[in-house]
């Protein structure tokens, strides 16, 4: 089943890549990684990768200046790594339902305007204590 949803990201890229789609959703796909192919989407306003079983998001991503709208919720996300001094243009970033024990100052730090949070293990604790 991995496999074959790697294809069907795969596709969804590709399909993205030949019409300039600005927005691809590639969630619901138990992806543990994404597919490299990514980083030609320069283009990506919004992208979806929700439901998935991500650990780390890959530099490809990173490297998408153009997205305005991220959607990491619900994977196994623990850290992020914006690279600090890079100009992004982020209007809302969603880590909701992952594995967050703070919110990674590297995303407080580049100017995202709103960002979407609930059900992270940092709220539980501060809700506890």
């Amino acid at each position: 089943m991995a496999s074959e949803n790697y294809e069907i990201a795969l596709k969804r890229i590709r399909e993205a890549k030949k019409n300039h789609l600005r927005y691809l959703d590639l969630s619901f796909l138990e992806l543990v990684e994404i597919p490299h192919e990514i980083r030609e989407l320069n283009f990506l306003m919004d992208l979806d990768l929700s439901y998935n079983n991500l650990n780390i998001l890959s530099d490809e991503i990173y490297s998408l200046d153009n997205l305005h709208y991220l959607n990491i919720s619900n994977n196994n996300l623990s850290d992020l790594n914006f690279m600090l001094g890079r100009a992004y243009s982020f209007k809302e970033i969603n880590i909701s339902n992952n594995q967050f024990n703070f919110i990674p100052s590297s995303l407080l730090k580049i100017g995202v305007s709103h960002i979407l949070y609930e059900n992270n293990l940092f709220l539980t604790i501060y809700l506890t204590n």
